[in-house]
């Protein structure tokens, strides 16, 4: 489903629209990875067509940048955006995954990565996200730091405020989209999670230091969380 996404010009629509904003209040959250004597890996789950790299590359400073993704339609984008970057100087080291998240473990082993960054995937991750955010947390290593930007279970479908909008028929078709995406994802078991729901998850994973905002008039949010390191 998320070919038809991929396909929708999203920024002719809604220019600086509210999807811009809870994007701007999740980059606001990034901070360097962790110093240390080991590769800094950030992982974008669910990277869609790229939007985040230059802002992840920027802040959070990993050595080598992967994404993964549902759909190659996106993928297809987001290759073009590393081409983008890298003609712009970029040296960092880039992979890109066709990967169905919600299936099976993410390709990487315990403690591997410095930095995962999730945005507006976990609730639509068919199961339930609190599963998928066991897994987020399993990859990363103690110190790492852990990104989320989510809907939450205050989100009424079809109410994307139709404000700064260019062209509103075309508008209303995107929104549309959105419903019906919404709607598949939840037929299948997917959840959109409470704040409260989430700090608690985050804190039986052992995350520390949890920072939120909200987003979408307070029917999304994203956050930071640290995982804990571990004391002799």
């Amino acid at each position: 489903m998320w070919d038809r996404y991929a396909e929708a010009d999203r920024e002719l629509i809604y220019p600086g629209g509210p999807s811009k904003g809870h994007l701007n209040r999740l980059i606001e959250l990034f901070v360097p990875c962790p110093e240390g004597n080991i590769e800094k890996i950030a992982v974008d789950v669910a990277c869609g067509t790229g939007a985040l790299f230059s802002f992840i590359i920027d802040k959070i400073k990993p050595d080598r940048l992967d994404g993964i993704d549902w759909s190659e339609k996106m993928l297809e984008k987001a290759k073009k955006e590393i081409v983008r970057l890298q003609k712009e100087g970029v040296t960092n080291r880039f992979n890109l995954y066709c990967y169905d998240v919600s299936t099976a473990p993410l390709p990487y082993a315990d403690k591997f990565v410095s930095a995962v960054v999730s945005n507006l995937a976990i609730c639509y991750i068919p199961g339930g996200w609190k599963k998928h955010l066991m897994e987020l947390s399993r990859i990363l290593r103690n110190g790492g730091y852990l990104y989320i930007g989510t809907l939450i279970d205050t989100w009424t479908f079809g109410k994307v405020p139709l404000d700064g909008v260019k062209d509103p028929v075309r508008a209303r078709k995107y929104r549309e989209m959105i419903v019906q995406i919404s709607k598949e994802a939840k037929k299948h078991g997917a959840e959109f999670p409470s704040q409260e729901q989430l700090i608690h998850s985050l804190k039986v994973l052992e995350f520390k230091n949890i920072k939120i905002n909200f987003t979408f008039h307070r029917n999304g949010l994203v956050l930071r969380a640290q995982k804990k390191s571990k004391t002799p």
